[in-house]
């Protein structure tokens, strides 16, 4: 390899880090959005199931939600699966997440 092969190289692998980065950083902030998304349509949901007289309990479920997000987040998916055997069995409901909308 020659002199500009080699200046070539180093300056593609200096621009695919920093474009690394971006996308790294931009995907960080697509989770964010989402979990707030995800967040702010819960505690609305709670809101309307469980009626004013109940939002002072909304700060200690989403505490317990993020725990739980926390908890679940980081595993593998054999992680995950064994999580929703651990909800069947202590809530006795199983689920699936679907756009269908006819669940």
């Amino acid at each position: 390899m020659n002199r500009q092969q080699r200046r070539a190289m180093a300056k593609r692998k200096e621009a695919e880090a920093k474009y690394y980065k971006e996308l790294e950083f931009a995907q960080l902030q697509k989770n964010d959005a989402q979990l707030n998304f995800f967040t702010a349509a819960i505690i609305m949901a709670h809101h309307k199931y469980y009626g004013p007289n109940r939002d002072g309990d909304i700060e200690g479920f989403m505490r317990e939600w993020n725990d739980e997000v926390i908890r679940v987040s980081g595993g593998t998916p054999d992680d995950y699966l064994r999580y929703l055997r651990e909800i069947k069995k202590k809530t006795g409901y199983a689920f699936e997440i679907t756009d269908r909308g006819d669940t």
